[in-house]
Formats: C-alpha cells, sequence, structure tokens
C-alpha cells in the first residue's frame, strides 16, 4: 500500500511531465537534453533570453532560421535543413560538452543550468 508520501511525489513526477510538454508544445526549451548541431550541414540549436528554442546557423548564432528539428526517438533527430539523421550529444562527455557551451552565444548559455 502506497504512503501519502508516496502519493505526493506520483502526483508532482505527474506535473513536472505535463509541464515539461507543455513547454515542448509552446516551444520553451525546458533543458531536458542537450542542444543540437548537425554534423551535415552545420544548422543548430540555440535558445533565446527567454527560453526559447531556435535554429541558427555558426555564424549567425542569435538569428532564427525558422527551421526545427523533428524528434524521430528518444535521441534521434531529423535535420530540416539537410535531411540528415542527428543524435543528441553524449552528455557524458565533459569536453564535448564544454566545446558546444563555447559555440553558443552569450543568451544561450545563460539559459542552462
Amino acid at each position: 500500500m502506497a504512503s501519502q508520501h508516496d502519493k505526493g511525489l506520483c502526483q508532482l513526477a505527474a506535473e513536472l511531465v505535463a509541464l515539461r510538454s507543455r513547454a515542448h508544445a509552446l516551444g520553451i526549451f525546458p533543458g531536458d537534453r542537450e542542444l543540437l548541431e548537425c554534423p551535415t550541414c552545420g544548422l543548430m540549436e540555440n535558445v533565446a533570453c527567454g527560453g526559447m528554442l531556435f535554429t541558427c546557423r555558426p555564424e549567425s548564432l542569435d538569428d532564427d532560421t525558422g527551421l526545427r528539428f523533428e524528434e524521430l526517438s528518444r535521441d534521434r533527430f531529423f535535420c530540416p535543413a539537410c535531411g540528415a539523421t542527428v543524435r543528441e550529444a553524449d552528455s557524458t562527455a565533459p569536453v564535448a560538452k564544454k566545446a558546444l557551451e563555447e559555440k553558443r552565444s552569450c543568451s544561450a548559455r545563460s539559459s542552462r543550468s
């Protein structure tokens, strides 16, 4: 039999899942995965100061292309610019993560925690 504490945790977890879904639907990046970058064409994700997810080119980090990566599965995405399959970066590799953070504008780094 579940305790009152367990029921409260389950309810809280359900609320978090619902909030994450709402954020995704609104185009807000909840920070639940690494930002994507297509190794084929260079299209990359960035996050605006208000938390909105957008795509840009490396030479123009603050200009939204209007394109959006499409999630194919948990860690695979479709690049809307060139059609390549993009995998989420390995978040266990600190060097790769550091290199990715250095490419982002200050607005992207300040919205990631």
